[in-house]
């Protein structure tokens, strides 16, 4: 057995492609739009697990994420991911940089409030 991939609902679509694409540097997978009128999108590196984007366009309140604690997500460099998208692209950096082990790992957050574990393995 295998994670595929998780699914979130967003809100804004261009702002979570801009989080996950030109901030996380994951790349789009595919695209539909199911026979409920939900949008779904896949984003991800190679073959791994994938995390897929739902929005509902008829959907009017804003998302609330509970019950996912996070979404970790390894990155070549801690430091470099969170000064992109923390200082260059304006996210919420929920915690610093910080050492543990043998990882290096910050958390930040996506559009929609969503937390983001970012992890380094040494």
């Amino acid at each position: 057995m295998e994670v595929i991939h998780t699914a979130i609902q967003v809100t804004d679509i261009d702002a979570s492609k801009r989080f996950y694409i030109d901030g996380l540097g994951l790349e789009f997978k595919r695209q539909f739009t199911g026979e409920d009128g939900v949008e779904n999108f896949y984003f991800g590196k190679n073959d791994g697990a994938q995390i897929q984007l739902k929005r509902n366009p008829e959907r009017a309140t804003a998302i609330k994420p509970d019950g996912i604690d996070h979404i970790a997500v390894s990155v070549e460099d801690v430091d470099q991911m969170v000064h992109h998208l923390g200082t260059e692209l304006d996210y919420t950096v929920r915690q610093e940089p910080t050492d543990m082990d043998e990882i290096r790992f910050s958390y930040i957050e996506d559009p929609d409030g969503y937390v983001i574990e970012l992890i380094e393995f040494y």
